[in-house]
Order: structure tokens, then C-alpha cells, then sequence
């Protein structure tokens, strides 16, 4: 249901790209994200990129098991090599990934001169669909860095651990940057 919800988003308001992320960590956002990209996969007409933009804390390649190399984001900066910080995980879906944490990120993601890390995925690779798993909101500033390659954000709240006022805080950072497509309450009680 929230693929479909999704894709009719992405159709009434033209983009192709969007972040799952969190107030705060541990809500599930990366999960989430995943999930997303398989469930887009299924799809034989789209083309989807999932992108471990949580570059603070990597997790999908070793969720996902893709083994450990120094061929991958860590090393962005200027322009990247997108196809071989790729890698195919099917058919039509593939990972951007890094497995090593990058302490500069967002000056990284605000680098103009790579033209953002989105738009040369994009250009590059030319999906349908770009998922971005990326740091929680209130921890870095990186999502803000990305904000403007994106359609907009996926919010993620733990129903046992996430505050009012901190979704209340997200909304004010996305206020004007980029819009906020739904939030998806993970771990609600009684569920």
C-alpha cells in the first residue's frame, strides 16, 4: 500500500527521488527504505537506485551482504564514478553504498562541483526511481544538504521513542526545502 501511495505521489508531483530518514536514529528508517526498493523492484517498469545516504552510519551493505570495499562513497568528493559505487542487488534494482563512515558528510553532500550526488545518479544511471536512506534529521545536516535533488522526505517515527516535538522540529527544518510526503509510524502500540 505505501509503494502505491508512493508512486502516485511521485506522479501528481513530478520527482523521482526521495529520502527515507527519521527524527532520530534507530526508528527504522533504513529498513524502511529497503523494503521500499524491493517492493519497487517488483515492478518490472521501474528502475529503482537505493541509496545508503546515512553516511555517519552506513548499514545496507552489510544488511543486504554486500561485502566490504573502498571502491564505494566513501570516497566521493568531486565527480564519482557512479557505476562502480553500484552494485546490482536484481533485475532493476540497484545499491549506492558505503561501508566506511565519512565524518565530513555534509560538506561532502554540499560539494557543488559534483553537481550532487543525486543528480549524477541520476544522470548516470537513469532510474525511474531513487530512494535515499539517509541520517536522522535531528542528528545531522546532511538530509538539509540533500533537500534540493529531492521530491521530498519520508518521515519514520518509533511509536515507543519518537516525540511530538521532535516531528514538530522536522517539519519545521523540510519547511521550504523540500516537502514532507507522509510520516510512517513503526512499533505503534497494540500493533
Amino acid at each position: 500500500m505505501l509503494r502505491t501511495q508512493l508512486l502516485q505521489a511521485m506522479k501528481t508531483h513530478e520527482f523521482d527521488a526521495f529520502a527515507v530518514s527519521s527524527a532520530t536514529a534507530g526508528c527504522g528508517s533504513s529498513f524502511l527504505a529497503m523494503n521500499l526498493a524491493f517492493s519497487m523492484a517488483k515492478q518490472k517498469n521501474l528502475r529503482t537506485v537505493l541509496l545508503d545516504l546515512n553516511l555517519g552510519h552506513p548499514s545496507l551493505a552489510k544488511r543486504l551482504g554486500v561485502p566490504e570495499t573502498v571502491d564505494d562513497f566513501s570516497a566521493f568528493g568531486g565527480t564519482m564514478d557512479i557505476p562502480r559505487k553500484v552494485v546490482r542487488l536484481g533485475e532493476n534494482l540497484a545499491l549506492g553504498y558505503t561501508t566506511h563512515a565519512i565524518n565530513d558528510a555534509s560538506e561532502r553532500l554540499q560539494n557543488v562541483s559534483n553537481g550532487g550526488i543525486i543528480d549524477q545518479v541520476r544522470q548516470v544511471l537513469q532510474p525511474d526511481v531513487i530512494i535515499a536512506d539517509t541520517s536522522p534529521i535531528l542528528r545531522s545536516d546532511e538530509l538539509i544538504a540533500l533537500a534540493p535533488q529531492l521530491g521530498g522526505v519520508l518521515l519514520v517515527a518509533d511509536g515507543q521513542r519518537t516525540k511530538a516535538n521532535e516531528i514538530t522540529a522536522v517539519e519545521t527544518l523540510l519547511k521550504d526545502r523540500t516537502r514532507l510526503i507522509g510520516v510512517v509510524l513503526n512499533r505503534g502500540k497494540g500493533a
